[in-house]
């Protein structure tokens, strides 16, 4: 888990916001799952990232194993959303 990498999600998600002007109330919601006792003693990484996010993917709520996974796939929506010209 590299927590340096978790003020470069919450920019590039808001560029994403930016750019696309869709949000609902909820949207830009980002939070860290740590898992509960049993999931850190059994499994070398129980970190997961939550999103919320209307306008991009399937679904309003989308996880991640790690930030720099969705660091990785917010970048997409960002990139996508100035060649789509919103």
């Amino acid at each position: 888990m590299n927590l340096e990498k978790l003020p470069d999600l919450l920019k590039t998600l808001d560029e994403a916001f930016d750019i696309t002007g869709t949000m609902k109330s909820g949207d830009g919601f980002v939070s860290l799952h740590f898992g509960n006792y049993h999931d850190r003693m059994e499994v070398s990484s129980s970190l997961s990232v939550e999103i919320y996010a209307y306008p991009f993917g399937n679904g309003r709520h989308h996880y991640f194993n790690s930030i720099e996974k969705a660091l990785e796939v917010v970048t997409e929506w960002r990139d996508n959303a100035v060649e789509e010209e919103w």
